[in-house]
């Protein structure tokens, strides 16, 4: 058991680190990327190329394996393929890609606490590795309570009191030891007004249909990207020019939609700043998912939960925006926005309760909101993730 306890604070400490390199990273590329105009285009362009050529030299021999088939099969998970493949879905997603950056620091996480722990037994091996991989999404965002929900629901590893100890207190320590780089804040800043019964009963309702609708969206967001990562780009020559293809479509598109670009942070941001237009909200609903399975059918690998959340964020601030009768302020939009990102997530994700949770840490949003959050969650699991 002191063994156990051992791996855990250094599953925690290594996953914090990863956490810690993985947002430098990626904030230095986006820093060093231009904004705007046809040097943007140039730049996602090169980075897709280079991203393409490196996936064609790791895949060319044998597939990249995941921290999911390791914990499926319990085989090998060679420590310099699997970690030069999260540096490539960093270099993507840094120079524009619309794909997630969270499954880089989960990949990379667990691929180091798995290779140092080859001598453990094999069922508390694959705890620590799905406990180092959730921490690892936990460090990058700030997202501890989250990040064990993510264990046991999305990587489904047995539930047990041990288990819950491990995987909990893993994703604490890693979240404290990346807060000098990511904060010990929420991620998103969500206005916190006091709500009036009328912003209540609208929220309500909407977290009703946002089940069925953003649960709807979830659910084609899900099946387009599992149809495009089964049939990608094969690595052969063109491997390299299908990224960049794909990378240059998001960037021509963020001529005119800029959010779109990278893992979505600029939508769910632009949702709670009260900006823009139900039209604008809209075309980044309907554009994010599109653009994120185009890569991701061009050959690309990277993470679809935080492009997720941006789709339903673009949902539930168009429709917020629409309503005449719903009160203009931030709180309503932000409200609609926020029960919007969770629902897609529920249904892409087929995991409920941690779409609720991510959604509620990531903000800090008010605690009344969190009964919502589940209505919503629960509702798009429910009628759409057997589907």
């Amino acid at each position: 058991m002191r063994a156990l306890a051992a791996w855990t604070v250094l599953g925690g400490l290594g996953a914090g680190l990863t956490g810690m390199a993985t947002t430098f990273s990626a904030e230095l590329l986006i820093s060093a990327s231009p904004h705007g105009g046809w040097p943007m285009v140039l730049t996602a362009a090169i980075g897709g190329l280079l991203a393409g050529l490196g996936w064609w030299a790791l895949r060319a021999s044998a597939p990249v394996r995941t921290p999911e088939q390791a914990l499926r099969d319990g085989g090998a998970l060679p420590a310099l393929r699997t970690l030069g493949d999260g540096a490539l879905q960093l270099l993507a997603v840094g120079t524009g890609s619309s794909l997630g950056r969270e499954k880089a620091p989960r990949q990379i996480a667990g691929c180091i606490q798995y290779n140092l722990a080859a001598g453990v037994p094999d069922s508390e091996r694959r705890l620590l590795l799905a406990a180092a991989a959730s921490a690892g999404l936990a460090a990058v965002y700030n997202i501890p309570f989250a990040g064990a929900v993510f264990a046991f629901e999305v990587l489904r590893i047995k539930k047990s009191r041990r288990n819950l100890a491990v995987v909990i207190a893993m994703s604490l320590v890693a979240a404290i030891t990346a807060w000098p780089v990511v904060g010990n804040g929420p991620f998103y800043s969500f206005p916190s007004p006091s709500p009036t019964p009328t912003h209540v009963l609208w929220m309500a309702l909407w977290s009703l249909i946002a089940a069925v609708a953003g649960g709807g969206l979830g659910f084609l967001f899900r099946r387009g990207a599992d149809y495009a990562a089964a049939h990608r780009t094969p690595a052969r020559w063109y491997l390299p020019l299908a990224t960049a293809l794909a990378a240059t479509g998001v960037a021509c598109t963020a001529l005119i939609l800029p959010q779109v670009l990278g893992n979505g942070f600029g939508i769910v941001a632009l949702a709670f700043s009260q900006s823009g237009s139900w039209q604008i909200f809209l075309a980044l609903a309907l554009c994010k998912p599109l653009l994120t399975v185009a890569c991701l059918r061009a050959g690309a690998v990277g993470g679809t939960l935080t492009p997720s959340l941006a789709t339903g964020a673009a949902l539930g601030a168009c429709i917020a925006l629409a309503l005449p009768h719903l009160p203009a302020d931030a709180l309503s939009t932000s409200g609609f926005a926020l029960i919007g990102a969770a629902a897609v997530l529920a249904a892409s994700q087929r995991a409920p309760f941690f779409a609720a949770t991510i959604a509620w840490e990531l903000t800090n949003a008010p605690w009344w909101m969190l009964p919502l959050l589940l209505i919503s969650c629960w509702g798009a699991h429910y009628l759409w993730s057997k589907r």
